[in-house]
C-alpha cells in the first residue's frame, strides 16, 4: 500500500482535512493540497520513512528541526505530525 492509499484510508485526516491533488514532490516526500471542513486550504507534506532505524531517526530530526525553525520568516511551520504504517 502506498502513502496516498494510506492517507485516503484515514480520511478525514485529523478529523477535518480532505486530501486533494499532488502539488509537488521531493526525494523522500510528496506534497498534497488538503481542504479543511471549513473550506481552508493547506499543504500536506508526506515524508516516506526508510525501514532502518537510522533513516527513521533522520526523518524525525528533520521534522523536529522544521518545527523549531517554523518561527522564522519564510519557513513554513510544522503544524501536526502523524505516523501511518501499512497496517493503518
Amino acid at each position: 500500500m502506498n502513502s496516498i492509499d494510506i492517507l485516503r484510508k484515514n480520511e478525514p485526516l485529523w478529523g477535518e482535512w480532505s486530501l486533494g491533488q499532488s502539488i509537488g514532490s521531493g526525494v523522500q516526500s510528496q506534497v498534497y493540497l488538503v481542504s479543511g471542513s471549513d473550506g481552508e486550504h493547506r499543504a500536506l507534506k508526506v515524508i516516506t520513512m526508510g525501514r532502518s532505524k537510522e533513516q527513521q531517526e533522520a526523518v524525525r530530526e528533520q521534522v523536529d528541526f522544521t518545527d523549531r525553525m517554523g518561527q522564522l520568516t519564510g519557513v513554513v511551520p510544522c503544524l501536526r505530525t502523524a505516523e501511518f504504517g501499512e497496517g493503518d
